[in-house]
């Protein structure tokens, strides 16, 4: 195959565009010519994404060893820390990776993430950095492109400096074909540049890449109706979508007045009830961008939260020894090692943790009593956060059975990327929040630093049917002005009703 044919492909498109059914269809014709000894890797950046890249793929071809499917962090220990990490001395044998998030200690960070790694802690910053570092050694980056005939990458908007790097070392060397799929209006991912500057929305490695990309856009939207799909457009000149489902012909991007948060909740199920929609009841979704908006009104409402990050491991046990691992800053051998434990007795307060936690109450606080009961351990003010995640990811987990059941389900918007549902109600906290997500003007959207403008592009593009806005504070002439700009029918007691 000539050098020349080896450019990458980049598949620009909006939301609803079928990117990812594009991607298994590139994937499908991939594995067709592929060689038995290389791989062919399919990468994204959640642990959900990867899990619906495998169910759709392996629904139409049998799994291979030389397929791989997984997230940014899977592929790099899989490929080049599992084969060179230990071998050149950057990892020792027994570790476990972790989410800490080292930039917590300012310019203590480089030291605190040696320590953890000699512990056998790997952060994740730490499996980007070091495999980096190995792509530079002599020799080696062709002994690891070689190995891959394909690498696809979904969700590609999300790449990050650190995994530009990477991908680049493959389009460098010209051994492997590279297919790309994603929109940047829906890069949410400033927050992940922890102890860097982010870039301005116009410098985020996706146009860097795309210049040196062939590309092939998809211009259509198969999830929403047409008044949907055109509110979108006006919020971005790049890529104009056409809707593939017709037009209602009534109002279906509406604004609730309401500023109390259970009487927009009420006036959003009466506005949704009636629509189309694709199941036996409707879906509807409920975004913030904190996690813990609707939480005084969940139980009333029967809210289900739900995030797009899936498990962690191949099991709920293994969840909860890895997040007993992290919390104690030891690998899982280094545990039992260190504190007596045979294998039976750690996977003993594994099962605990998990069984507690089924229990929809369980608290930061109950677990480190835990910790502190059975391993005399205080967990540090810097892994809270880390662990009421892994807590939340948990419970998700836990009740996974009920949200795949469930019809009212509550998220932040970071989570909800990649979500739909026949209808999506989107709370701002406040106007300036709200403002930012109604901007319309490029040049503001482009020098978005912090996601808050495509924050509600992504929010507003997850409904099939109808999409509600609200906010708790009152509305000022600007903030209407705005909404009446975009078409948006604000909503009183005297009007839509279904």
């Amino acid at each position: 195959m000539a050098k020349t044919s080896l450019k990458p492909m980049l598949a620009e498109a909006g939301p609803g565009a079928g990117k990812t059914h594009a991607m298994v269809d590139e994937i499908v014709n991939a594995i067709q010519v592929l060689p038995p000894n290389r791989f062919l890797a399919a990468i994204t950046y959640t642990r959900a994404a990867a899990a619906m890249i495998r169910e759709r793929l392996f629904k139409r071809i049998h799994p291979k060893p030389n397929i791989f499917v997984g997230t940014t962090h899977s592929f790099v220990h899989r490929f080049v820390l599992s084969p060179y990490a230990e071998l050149l001395s950057f990892f020792p044998e027994d570790r476990i990776y972790s989410p800490i998030d080292v930039h917590e200690k300012g310019r203590g960070a480089s030291k605190y993430a040696e320590n953890l790694i000699n512990k056998g802690v790997v952060p994740y910053d730490s499996m980007i950095t070091t495999t980096r570092e190995i792509f530079k050694k002599p020799g080696i980056r062709d002994r690891i492109c070689g190995r891959l005939a394909y690498v696809f990458v979904d969700e590609f908007q999300d790449t990050d400096i650190g995994m530009l790097d990477i991908f680049d070392h493959f389009r460098k060397a010209e051994k492997t074909r590279l297919y790309v799929v994603g929109d940047p209006e829906q890069y949410v991912m400033s927050f992940s540049y922890r102890g860097q500057k982010p870039p301005t929305f116009d410098k985020i490695p996706f146009f860097r890449f795309k210049k040196h990309s062939q590309l092939s856009p998809i211009i259509e939207n198969y999830r929403s109706n047409g008044e949907i799909v055109s509110f979108a457009n006006q919020f971005r000149e790049d890529v104009q979508q056409k809707p593939i489902k017709p037009f209602r012909k009534e109002a279906r991007v509406l604004f609730i007045p309401a500023r109390f948060l259970e009487e927009i909740v009420r006036r959003y199920q009466e506005l949704s009830t009636g629509i189309e929609i694709e199941g036996n009841q409707p879906v509807r979704l409920y975004l913030s961008e904190e996690n813990a908006t609707f939480d005084s009104v969940r139980e009333k409402f029967q809210l289900t939260p739900i995030s797009n990050e899936g498990k962690k491991s191949s099991t709920i046990l293994g969840d909860g020894l890895e997040l007993l691992s992290a919390s104690l800053d030891r690998s899982q051998r280094k545990i039992c090692e260190e504190f007596g434990l045979s294998g039976l007795q750690w996977r003993a307060i594994g099962i605990r943790l998990v069984r507690e936690v089924r229990g929809s109450q369980y608290s930061i606080d109950q677990f480190k009593e835990l910790i502190t009961s059975e391993f005399g351990h205080k967990i540090s003010k810097s892994r809270i956060k880390l662990i009421e995640d892994g807590l939340n990811n948990l419970r998700t987990v836990l009740i996974g059975e009920v949200v795949q059941q469930g019809t009212e389900l509550c998220a932040s918007i970071r989570k909800a990327k990649g979500l739909q549902s026949d209808a999506a109600l989107v709370v701002a906290k406040g106007l300036v929040e709200l403002k930012k997500w109604l901007q319309i003007d490029r040049s503001i959207r482009l020098a978005d630093k912090q996601d808050k403008c495509r924050l509600g592009y992504v929010a507003f593009t997850r409904p099939r049917e109808m999409l509600c806005i609200a906010c708790l504070k009152e509305l000022d002439a600007e903030s209407i002005q705005m909404l009446q700009k975009l078409g948006i029918v604000i909503v009183d007691g005297n009007n839509l009703d279904r």
